[in-house]
C-alpha cells in the first residue's frame, strides 16, 4: 500500500518530540534505540505504527491535524499517547473508542504519567527503579506521585478511589491543561 503524500510520518512525529524538548531517552524510545525492557520494565511505548501505516484518509479518524500520535502505549494498540497542538499538552486515548478523544483530559508531560507510575507501583517495581525511569523520562513530580500513592491510596483501594486520587494528584502537581 502506498502512503498518501499528506499522511503524518515518523519523521514528523520525531520532529514534534524534539521540538517539545522531551528527554533524549524519550527520543531513543521513539527511535527504538532504547527500551524500557533494558531497565526491567515491560516495554509499553513504541512508535504509533498502526496510525503511521494508515493512509491520510484512515488517519483522519484520529484527528491527526490536532492530535499528533507520539506512542502506542501497549503493543496491541490499546492506547495512544498524543500531543494536542491546540492546548499544547498530552492525552491518552483508546483507538477503539474515539468518542472520548475530544473529552479526555489534556495534561502536562508529568500528568500523563500519573496513572503509569501507579501501574508500576502495582507491578511491585522498587521505588528507586520507578524514580530512575521517571528521571530518564524527564518527569519532575515522580517522587510526589509515589509519596501520594503511599499516603493517600495505600495498598487496598477501589477503582473509584483511584479516580479520585488521580484527580487530586493531577491538581496538586498542576498537571491539567485547559
Amino acid at each position: 500500500m502506498e502512503k498518501d503524500q499528506n499522511s503524518i510520518t515518523k519523521a514528523e512525529i520525531r520532529s514534534v518530540l524534539v521540538s517539545l524538548n522531551l528527554s533524549p531517552f524519550v527520543i531513543a524510545l521513539f527511535d527504538e534505540t532504547d527500551s524500557l525492557n533494558m531497565y526491567g520494565f515491560y516495554n509499553h511505548f513504541s512508535p504509533p505504527y498502526h496510525i503511521l501505516h494508515a493512509t491520510r484518509k484512515e488517519q483522519e479518524v484520529f484527528l491527526t491535524d490536532r492530535y499528533i500520535p507520539l506512542f502506542e502505549t501497549i503493543h496491541d494498540f490499546s492506547q495512544v499517547l498524543a500531543y494536542d497542538k491546540v492546548l499544547q499538552g498530552f492525552i491518552r486515548y483508546s483507538p477503539e473508542n474515539l468518542s472520548t478523544l475530544k473529552t479526555n483530559q489534556v495534561l502536562t508531560w508529568d500528568g500523563i504519567f500519573v496513572k503509569q507510575i501507579l501501574t508500576w507501583y502495582e507491578e511491585e517495581k522498587d521505588d528507586l527503579e520507578i524514580l530512575a525511569l521517571c528521571d530518564l523520562l524527564g518527569l519532575k513530580h515522580a517522587q510526589k506521585v509515589l509519596d501520594s500513592i503511599y499516603q493517600d491510596l495505600g495498598t487496598d483501594y477501589s477503582l473509584r478511589q483511584i479516580e479520585e486520587w488521580e484527580k487530586m494528584i493531577i491538581t496538586e502537581i498542576d498537571a491539567r491543561i485547559e
